[in-house]
């Protein structure tokens, strides 16, 4: 159980690092540029670790934090529909 909310959230980070790869972006200078604003959106059910234990784990190994964290029960999207990749309103 506990694994998982130390290793799956540098998914985060390796997944912007890869997409910055593609598209031939430097992931060090963006995300450690004090101009750049870090919004983290997050549903209800996992405030705990990403408002406390995140934030912690990138603040000690040296990187910023975000500026921003949302917190919605739901993620929605055209005026309040649930996100629903089965219905077409989820992300790809």
């Amino acid at each position: 159980y506990f694994y998982v909310w130390l290793d799956a959230p540098i998914g985060y980070l390796a997944s912007l690092k890869n997409y910055f790869g593609k598209i031939g972006k430097d992931f060090d200078a963006f995300v450690n540029d004090p101009s750049t604003e870090q919004i983290h959106f997050i549903g209800k059910d996992i405030t705990y670790f990403h408002t406390l234990f995140w934030p912690a784990m990138l603040h000690f190994s040296g990187r910023k934090t975000p500026n921003h964290v949302f917190v919605h029960g739901f993620m929605t999207v055209n005026g309040g529909e649930k996100m629903s990749k089965s219905r077409g309103t989820g992300l790809d």
